[in-house]
């Protein structure tokens, strides 16, 4: 990153607030891959991150573990949706990896 670029996060820190000032990580290499030290306020309860570039910077947000995050988008489904949901005829297509 060069010295206009920035870094921007989204996810809260540990306190569920966002960090209201920016600070400074370092940057530093691993073989062929640069490293990003983040400062503790700014750690993610994450295993692994997703990476976008936006804004002339970079955005990181932790990678989800399960659906849950969806019921934000679209809200809460109803029972009958649910039901026609889950009673969908099995797929006669062959799994991907059958074949391997």
């Amino acid at each position: 990153m060069d010295a206009g670029s920035c870094l921007w996060y989204s996810t809260t820190n540990n306190a569920g607030t966002e960090p209201s000032m920016a600070v400074t990580a370092r940057l530093s290499w691993s073989g062929n891959s640069q490293v990003l030290r983040l400062p503790a306020g700014y750690r993610l309860e994450a295993d692994s991150v997703r990476i976008r570039r936006v804004a002339g910077g970079l955005l990181l947000e932790p990678m989800p573990t399960d659906w849950n995050w969806l019921a934000d988008v679209i809200g809460n489904l109803d029972d009958d949706f649910v039901d026609a949901a889950l009673d969908q005829p099995r797929s006669e297509a062959p799994l991907l990896g059958a074949g391997f």
